[in-house]
């Protein structure tokens, strides 16, 4: 099992990630490798609440991620994945569609424990992400 400090440095050293923080549903922070940490774990939640709102009320099954986009082409992704909410800063003039493929890539390995979370705790009390 490794660390979500592990697990975020993975998502870190995707080319074209400049920071990334995790946090649960409710908008408590797991952890981050960024300078802005606390502006945004409510823009996280806040958006990722609407998006999943909307996607009920409109019947799609899944949203991989959201994205808002900055002149300054530091743009912020927000991918959903079990209970938690991940927030990736773009460094600008990334091959984009290349990052966003390995983040989701990246996801898709975490293993769930049996009840349907990637991070969990361990003997000593640090939370660890299944990965």
């Amino acid at each position: 099992m490794a660390t979500i400090k592990d697990f975020l440095s993975r998502i870190k050293r995707i080319e074209g990630v400049a920071g990334c923080l995790l946090t649960k549903r409710d908008g408590s922070m797991l952890g981050h490798i960024i300078n802005d940490n606390e502006k945004l774990p409510p823009l996280l939640v806040i958006c990722s609440n609407y998006a999943l709102d909307i996607m009920v009320k409109t019947g799609f099954a899944h949203c991989q991620s959201i994205s808002f986009y900055r002149q300054s082409g530091h743009n912020f992704h927000i991918f959903l994945f079990q209970q938690y909410y991940l927030g990736v800063i773009q460094t600008p003039d990334c091959p984009l569609k290349e990052m966003l493929a390995k983040i989701h890539h990246l996801l898709s390995l975490v293993k769930s424990d049996s009840k349907d979370s990637n991070v969990t705790g361990s003997a000593d009390g640090r939370n660890q992400a299944g990965l």
